[in-house]
């Protein structure tokens, strides 16, 4: 057994058949390291971070030539040292036999896909904030404007981790922009046209009223003159003028008819005895009811009452009732009466017989 680098001597004895020796030959034999032909090892694969623990794999490496020290493994990205030291039998090929630190490296990880938000955000008044899509907070960091309230755009900045790049091989934060929009203001809608009576259905015009914005419910039509109720609810991302969201009930009407006469006696009554009943100029028994008294058999003035119905009113505004004065004239007499009978004296009591003298039409008096 040699040892490496260190000189031996030998000496050598021929003898004859008879066991006759001659003078010794010596020789030496200095025995050196197998010298390592195949180069310094070098990584031969390509390791990716994925948070697991990798060894590289080597070229040129023959773990009975060398022993390796050093980093043998790791998990996180980033560059790693490895020394290779030829074991007691073997040196470098240039005889050298200290160590060689060789450089291997893990990669970043690929982050494929930019972060990126489709929300539509409309204010309300809270903190909100967008949902990304392709986040991973395991791969990167978030910065910038994470949350807003106010209605504006924002900027939120997304930075790999340490062990992560993304697809093009850079590490630059990547900006995303995203906006709180503001509410759609709608002025609360209003009656702009003045209804009347007519007898026909009939609905108002609204200002500021859209059905883009505004759902509408309630009484929308309607025949008889008076007040009604209808509710407009807001859509979607609007708001009231005044900043509330919620429905609003609103008032429209349609207004009376207007009747502008009270009714007057058309015909002339004479009395007769019978009962009479007058006939009416301006009298529309849709628009106004009588009360009163409506008829009569004496010659007199008499008062009926003219009220308007429920969608009818005077021209001065009032529904009370009004008086209309109708009369029966008093009946003619034509003759005056005259004594019919010629008297005498005969010392008794005697009265005349008249002619044209009715007892109704006229009363008696005097002698």
């Amino acid at each position: 057994t040699v040892e490496n680098n260190k000189t031996y001597y030998y000496r050598f004895f021929p003898y004859t058949d008879g066991k006759t020796y001659t003078d010794g030959s010596s020789v030496t034999a200095y025995p050196e390291k197998y010298k390592i032909q195949t180069g310094i090892p070098s990584q031969a694969n390509t390791l990716t971070y994925d948070s697991t623990e990798k060894s590289p794999e080597w070229n040129n490496y023959n773990s009975s030539q060398l022993n390796m020290t050093g980093d043998l493994s790791g998990i996180n990205a980033g560059t790693y040292r490895t020394t290779f030291t030829p074991t007691s039998d073997y040196q470098w090929s240039d005889g050298s036999e200290s160590g060689v630190t060789v450089y291997w490296s893990i990669g970043k990880g690929i982050i494929a896909s930019y972060p990126s938000t489709n929300s539509d955000l409309v204010y309300n008044g809270s903190q909100q904030s967008p949902i990304w899509t392709n986040y991973d907070s395991s791969k990167m960091n978030i910065g910038g404007d994470t949350v807003g309230i106010d209605a504006k755009s924002y900027e939120t900045v997304f930075t790999p981790k340490i062990n992560y790049q993304w697809l093009d091989g850079s590490t630059n934060g990547y900006k995303v922009n995203w906006t709180i929009r503001e509410l759609t203001r709608v002025n609360i809608p209003y009656q702009t046209n003045a209804l009347v009576y007519t007898g026909s259905s009939q609905s108002p015009v609204w200002s500021s009223y859209s059905s883009e914005t505004t759902t509408i419910s309630g009484t929308t039509t309607a025949i008889d003159a008076g007040t009604y109720e209808v509710t407009f609810s807001l859509k979607g991302d609007c708001v009231w003028s005044d900043g509330t969201k919620d429905a609003k009930k609103v008032t429209w009407s349609i207004s009376k008819a207007t009747v502008s006469t009270v009714p007057s006696q058309s015909n002339s009554l004479t009395y007769d005895g019978n009962t009479k009943t007058p006939t009416w100029s301006g009298y529309d028994a849709s628009k106004l009811s009588i009360s009163g008294t409506t008829s009569g058999v004496n010659a007199s003035t008499y008062s009926a009452t003219f009220t308007p119905t429920k969608n009818y009113q005077w021209s001065d505004g009032t529904i009370t009732g009004k008086s209309a004065s109708w009369s029966i004239g008093k009946a003619s007499i034509v003759y005056v009466p005259s004594q019919s009978n010629s008297l005498s004296y005969n010392g008794s009591s005697q009265s005349p017989t008249w002619s044209n003298y009715n007892s109704s039409q006229l009363t008696i008096g005097g002698a």
